[in-house]
């Protein structure tokens, strides 16, 4: 998350490890279970890296400082 706490863009953080309950969320909101998982605009990015980071961020047309 250190790209966009350097980009000032503001996000929740729900840690997903061993509560059972959040993990069920993630996987029927997202399909799947890996992390990190960032959902903007009612899109899901799963499992991802800087550069997929930015390519999702200009799509969802998110300003970055």
């Amino acid at each position: 998350m250190d790209y966009l706490d350097e980009h000032q863009i503001s996000y929740a953080q729900i840690d997903v490890r061993g509560d059972d309950e959040k993990m069920k969320e993630l996987k029927e909101f997202s399909g799947q279970t890996r992390t990190p998982t960032l959902v903007c605009g009612g899109k899901v990015l799963p499992d991802f890296g800087v550069r997929d980071l930015e390519k999702f961020l200009a799509e969802q047309r998110v300003s970055q400082a």
